[in-house]
């Protein structure tokens, strides 16, 4: 063959006729720098397009491999893509727990997820929201009337001023 690709995978304008293939064409040195990468990607890769009433397809994948259904919620939430790259992410830390596989070895097994209760992340931004009042200038019965009426919570009048003190 007498065309040439180019680094992007075109071919180019027909060269010289040559004999031979690749490496073996009489006259052309090897190219030093190696082969690089094919700049190949996967189907994950390839830009989807889902009307708003339509479910991504990919995510049918996840649950015929068997993945649990809290995890599947959590994939139909936030998207395949960023699914796929959490999990690529926790699997990848060192530090994270794994359960046996089959053959005992942890690399088969399921992974060991920490996750505080969604309710400690909410109490946190309860709290901040009492410093913050209480850096505006408002009193512990002010902070917790407005708790009453935006968070629905009542807490005990030490509860609050020691948040405002920044216990």
């Amino acid at each position: 063959m007498s065309q040439r690709r180019s680094s992007q995978g075109h071919l180019s304008a027909p060269a010289v006729d040559l004999e031979g293939v690749g490496g073996r064409q009489p006259g052309l040195a090897a190219r030093r720098r190696g082969g690089g990468s094919r700049n190949v990607c996967n189907l994950s890769q390839l830009p989807q397009r889902f009307d708003e009433n339509s479910r991504d397809p990919r995510l049918d994948e996840l649950r015929i491999m068997g993945l649990p259904a809290m995890w599947m919620r959590v994939a139909d939430e936030i998207g395949y893509e960023p699914f796929i790259a959490m999990w690529r992410i926790c699997d990848a830390d060192p530090f994270v727990e794994r359960e046996p596989g089959a053959r005992g070895r942890a690399e088969g097994g399921a992974m060991v997820l920490r996750l505080r209760s969604f309710r400690s992340y909410l109490r946190y931004q309860r709290n901040r929201y009492i410093e913050s009042l209480a850096a505006l200038g408002l009193s512990w019965r002010q902070i917790r009337e407005k708790l009453i009426e935006e968070l629905c919570e009542t807490l005990s009048r030490r509860h609050i001023t020691d948040l405002m003190k920044g216990k």
